[in-house]
């Protein structure tokens, strides 16, 4: 009786509170969460006898779409480097070395740390503390039809660098979304020694492309 009371006597309070809770119903409504199903990931690293690529399946994280427009998408994706493969056992754990060890603690890169397996113990100074390269994206911006601008950084063995230039394409097919693209960095931009192997040496920039298959998760609020 006393609620029917307040409602009559201060009708427009009464609809006020019902437009603001409507109002957060439909933001949590409108907020998609895109989660990386099918990835094809390729690192390209140019060296003394050609080039090594290096090839994975394996994306982790996830983008956030707070309202209508791709635009607002915000998100992290992470690539394991364990996952980059060639078929070259030596190779890649080389390669795991140079991009997940700490060199402040590690012997690397003043010695090869990988063991008669070619692997790196799974604990201690040579074990890989850094798992992932990290695409953070905090903003993206259209410049084409389906064509976007990405701002936010690389984050590469530890080591956070803003995106100079990176654009990415972008299709939205109902409850999935294409992301496909390709873009350089320079290894030495993020403190990472790949190290000479007798008179073969690697270049400082790697190559990468990819085509992710993303699928839709509505609902949910960050």
């Amino acid at each position: 009786m006393n609620f029917s009371r307040r409602i009559l006597s201060n009708p427009y309070s009464f609809l006020a509170s019902v437009a603001i809770f409507l109002s957060h119903l439909g933001y949590a409504e409108a907020v998609t969460t895109w989660k990386p199903q099918d990835s094809k990931v390729e690192v390209s690293i140019g060296y003394t006898l050609g080039t090594h690529e290096l090839k994975s399946t394996s994306m982790n994280g996830a983008l956030t779409q707070p309202d209508v427009s791709l635009e607002s998408i915000s998100g992290e994706l992470l690539v394991p480097i364990r996952d980059l493969k060639e078929g070259n056992a030596k190779l890649e754990c080389h390669m795991l070395s140079s991009l997940g060890v700490d060199y402040s603690k590690s012997k690397f890169p003043g010695e090869h740390v990988c063991d008669s397996d070619n692997r790196l113990p799974e604990s201690g100074p040579d074990s890989v503390i850094y798992p992932n390269i990290v695409l953070k994206i905090e903003r993206l911006k259209k410049v084409s039809e389906d064509q976007y601008e990405v701002e936010g950084q690389w984050i590469i063995h530890g080591v956070s660098q803003k995106i100079t230039s990176l654009r990415m394409k972008l299709e939205e097919r109902g409850d999935e979304m294409i992301s496909s693209g390709k873009t350089q960095f320079r290894l030495s931009d993020f403190g990472v020694v790949v190290k000479r192997a007798f008179v073969i040496s690697v270049s400082e920039t790697a190559a990468m492309k990819w085509s992710v298959a993303f699928k839709r998760s509505r609902g949910e609020q960050l």
